[in-house]
């Protein structure tokens, strides 16, 4: 059940930090992990989307982090900055440095897959210490102009314009009625999220800002896995895939019967993709 406004899923090993201005979850299975997972979670929404898919990972030698990004959510925006993709980045990147994270990948959905792309850029270095690999799902570089505003517009605080909304990210809209509880939960941040959706429009959103982030597929220097949802009804799939298969670091997988929340509709075959592209069968120890 859902109680004192905490989300419905499941957080069993997981262990809530709030500290020096950072909101996340972490699940740290090691001293020394292979990789360590940074999930950015997209607009709009908290890291809670990415509890049970996060948890799928705990078997292997890697430690899980679930940030929240500031104006989403638990946490406010900072008081002297303005709400910016450069903002929301720097605060992911300042994540890492406080946490002293290397062989990091960052796990992207939507909007924050777009500001993992320009973390790896203001990380990178040439032996990729600090970010190993980037896996971007349904990355919104190019959502089109007419949706996005749609979008921006819609009133969050409403539960019937919220459900509407939700329908997009589904292709099979049964899935909607099994995570009603938490798509009508996340009107509890809906009010807040809708003050900083606006400061950002029009902070940020500005052709500008969009012309940077279709940049940003040619820009990625780390080997890159971009998950794409094959009836995403969001984002622009062919434009998305021409544009970042010119890049040679990156390969993309798609999941069929599938809409613009592949963790969530698909965890399994989402997995399953992640797992060998972290860690190749061709790899793996026959006992």
């Amino acid at each position: 059940m859902l109680t004192n406004n905490n989300i419905l899923y499941n957080k069993v090993d997981m262990i809530k930090h709030e500290e020096r201005g950072f909101s996340y979850w972490e699940l740290k299975k090691t001293n020394e992990p292979t990789y360590n997972l940074v999930f950015v979670h997209s607009f709009a929404t908290t890291s809670d989307y990415f509890s049970d898919f996060a948890q799928k990972f705990e078997e292997k030698k890697y430690n899980s982090y679930l940030l929240d990004l500031p104006g989403f959510g638990r946490l406010n925006p900072p008081m002297y900055k303005p709400m910016s993709l450069g903002m929301l980045a720097e605060h992911v990147c300042s994540f890492i440095r406080y946490n002293n994270l290397t062989n990091v990948v960052l796990i992207g959905h939507s909007y924050g897959a777009i500001i993992c792309q320009y973390v790896s850029f203001l990380l990178h270095d040439n032996n990729n210490r600090i970010i190993a690999k980037n896996i971007l799902i349904d990355p919104a570089n190019f959502i089109p102009f007419k949706r996005m505003f749609r979008l921006m517009r819609t009133e969050l605080t409403d539960e019937v314009a919220l459900l509407n909304l939700s329908k997009q990210m589904y292709y099979d809209q049964t899935k909607i009625n099994q995570d009603i509880e938490f798509i009508l939960m996340q009107c509890i941040y809906q009010e807040e999220i809708s003050k900083n959706m606006k400061a950002l429009k029009k902070n940020d959103l500005k052709f500008k800002t969009i012309r940077f982030a279709r940049k940003l597929p040619s820009m990625l220097k780390q080997s890159t896995l971009v998950i794409l949802g094959d009836n995403d009804q969001i984002i622009e799939n062919k434009k998305t895939i021409h544009v970042f298969q010119k890049n040679p670091f990156v390969s993309i997988k798609k999941i069929e019967a599938c809409g613009h929340i592949p963790f969530v509709e698909k965890p399994k075959e989402t997995f399953d993709i992640i797992d060998e592209y972290l860690y190749p069968a061709k790899a793996k120890i026959e006992f």
